[in-house]
């Protein structure tokens, strides 16, 4: 019996976009999926737009108050019924492809517990490209994705590598999911798929663009980096200078932050 994935997606007052992501999940050429949807206590009518698309594959979770992104997904943890998941944000979309090309992925090794793609940079519309990612395949050696690695969107791993792992770290606000991906490639081998399965939205205008959150996200950065290298069996020499291509890489971004 195939395997199947299932799309965990979290929702805050993003009823304007929120119908082009399911909508991407709903027409996938690969039936084998099912999508949770949690709505973290929207004030918009996003619940209603959701609504429309509850289906046997694809369920709604209200919540009773207003969780935060990782809070809410670490919820759906618990209502998953597959041992693939895959995160996707609700102003973005996929591919109609990913679902096969992803299962496809993990199908090549057993030892394979996280695939990952390449994406598309948008304009807010999602129609129009700004940019093609610049994902990289995950290099073999102590600093992987840490120095030489860059993982975007689309990402899915097994629940069951997951568990293995001290899981989101809360603490890391903005970089929950870089943080992951360095926990989970210490415990599972990644996988890169070169294709361009997931679309990303750039809405100009969100809180994501404000200086003060790309100054946390750069800091965040910085040290989640540094967490995953303390875990890593790297020896005195090599540790100390991954540590100043860190610490290099962080000022040139917080520099650029503050000159913009």
């Amino acid at each position: 019996m195939l395997e199947k994935i299932t799309y965990l997606v979290t929702n805050y007052n993003n009823s304007k976009y929120v119908a082009e992501c399911l909508s991407s999940i709903v027409n996938q050429s690969n039936n084998n999926w099912e999508c949770l949807v949690v709505d973290d206590c929207s004030t918009d009518n996003s619940v209603q737009i959701i609504s429309d698309y509850v289906s046997n594959k694809l369920k709604l979770i209200e919540n009773s108050h207003n969780y935060g992104q990782i809070e809410s997904i670490q919820k759906l943890f618990n209502l998953v019924k597959t041992d693939i998941v895959g995160i996707i944000d609700s102003d973005d979309a996929i591919h109609p492809d990913t679902t096969k090309y992803v299962l496809n992925a993990f199908r090549v090794s057993p030892r394979i517990g996280l695939v990952y793609t390449n994406c598309i940079d948008y304009e807010e519309n999602l129609k129009t490209p700004i940019s093609i990612g610049q994902a990289e395949k995950i290099p073999f050696g102590p600093s992987s994705s840490i120095i030489f690695g860059r993982v975007p969107s689309m990402r899915a791993f097994r629940l069951s590598c997951y568990n293995k792992t001290e899981g989101y770290d809360v603490k890391l606000k903005y970089a929950e999911d870089l943080d992951l991906v360095y926990k989970l490639e210490e415990v599972c081998l990644p996988y890169y798929v070169n294709k361009c399965l997931y679309k990303y939205r750039y809405v100009p205008n969100s809180r994501s663009r404000k200086q003060t959150t790309e100054l946390e996200m750069i800091e965040n950065h910085r040290r989640a980096k540094f967490k995953a290298l303390r875990r890593r069996r790297v020896n005195f020499g090599m540790k100390y200078l991954y540590y100043a291509i860190i610490y290099l890489e962080y000022y040139s971004k917080k520099s650029k932050c503050l000159n913009h």
